[in-house]
């Protein structure tokens, strides 16, 4: 029966190449979603795909590069367009490269605890069907 109960939970998707916060982010919403994370920006889009995620957090730095060119593709592709990106960064312009990424939340770092729990699940409040109920 718990098997059932965790394909009913919806799913975040965390990408970070910073150890400490594929560590802090999940201990944060497990209690409330499934959460998966990954170091790296390599085969995005088939990932997403695949795992089907409710939402995706994605770092803006990753691996000395910006996650830019992903955030488009995924925003471009039918199959992944829908699923909510919320983007977290340091930079001092976060909020603008957001709005222009299209991305659905900005987070700035550092934040707080409450502060990523409470954006995911607005997030997630706002969509009228979870992917995950959906599939």
């Amino acid at each position: 029966m718990s098997s059932l109960i965790m394909s009913l939970r919806q799913s975040v998707l965390v990408y970070d190449d910073d150890a400490d916060m594929r560590e802090l982010v999940p201990r944060v919403l497990r209690k409330q979603y499934d959460v998966i994370t990954q170091s790296r920006l390599q085969d995005v889009v088939a990932e997403v795909r695949h795992l089907k995620p409710d939402l995706i957090l994605m770092d803006y730095y990753m691996h000395s590069s910006d996650s830019s060119e992903v955030i488009r593709t995924l925003k471009n592709d039918p199959a992944t367009k829908d699923i909510p990106i919320i983007l977290f960064s340091s930079h001092k312009h976060g909020d603008r490269l957001a709005n222009e990424l299209r991305v659905d939340g900005f987070l700035a770092k550092p934040f707080s605890l409450n502060g990523i729990r409470t954006c995911v699940a607005d997030m997630l409040e706002r969509m009228p069907v979870p992917l995950s109920q959906s599939r």
